[in-house]
Formats: structure tokens, C-alpha cells, sequence
């Protein structure tokens, strides 16, 4: 029970932190030119 609820937590973290970057670099490519 444990071990699943923290593999769900740490995908949807990963997943997070994912869309994140992926906002930051095309924030960063738009911006940039």
C-alpha cells in the first residue's frame, strides 16, 4: 500500500516537474528570438 501510493506520488512529481521544464524551454525559445 505504502510503496504504491509513494511510486503514484514520485510519477506524478516527475510528471510535474516535466511539464515545468518543458513550459521553461519554450518560454525560453520564444523568448529568445
Amino acid at each position: 500500500m505504502e510503496s504504491s501510493v509513494q511510486k503514484a506520488c514520485w510519477g506524478l512529481t516527475f510528471r510535474m516537474v516535466l511539464g515545468f521544464a518543458g513550459f521553461l524551454g519554450l518560454v525560453y525559445l520564444f523568448g529568445g528570438n
